[in-house]
């Protein structure tokens, strides 16, 4: 009979004592870690089969899904506060505005009710005095018109709505 030659390979792990006992069995070497084995058993052991796809593959796409995810929340949750922050800030300008023009037409009511007030109230005019009175009015009424178009016009800019 011929037998095989047997290669003795050291084990690996530093600080194990090595034995010359050339052939051990698989169930020896569990039990004496340090023994020296048949290269020949070293190759006909079965390595436990690494399962790339569920250690390295899956968690890590599992967290690039989890990272989508959040990014795509987070985008929705800005795209929210940009447009209200937006529709506040054009908005805002819009009812001070109204308010304001509100405010110069009462004051412009205001004046002219007690502009007919005075005028009801004032003995008849002669005709001389009439004429410088009317003309006197008209001045006035030109310049509180010049007054009342040049504060829109500044409420205008300071909004920024147009005229």
């Amino acid at each position: 009979m011929h037998s095989s030659p047997t290669t003795q390979i050291p084990s690996p792990a530093p600080g194990f004592a090595t034995t010359n006992q050339s052939q051990t069995t698989h169930a020896q070497n569990a039990k004496s870690p340090g023994a020296e084995r048949p290269l020949a058993d070293i190759i006909s052991d079965q390595f436990p089969p690494f399962d790339a796809q569920t250690l390295v593959c899956q968690p890590f796409e599992n967290e690039a899904v989890r990272d989508a995810k959040f990014e795509e929340e987070l985008g929705g949750m800005l795209l929210k506060a940009i447009l209200e922050t937006h529709a506040w800030a054009a908005a805002r300008p819009k009812h001070e505005a109204a308010l304001e023009t509100q405010k110069l037409e009462d004051q412009i009511s205001q004046i002219m009710a007690t502009e007919r007030e005075q005028g009801m109230c004032s003995p008849a005019p002669s005709t001389s005095s009439s004429f410088f009175r009317l003309r006197i009015v008209e001045q006035t009424r030109e310049r509180l018109g010049e007054f009342v178009r040049r504060m829109k016009t500044a409420l205008a800019a300071l909004t920024g709505t147009p005229f």
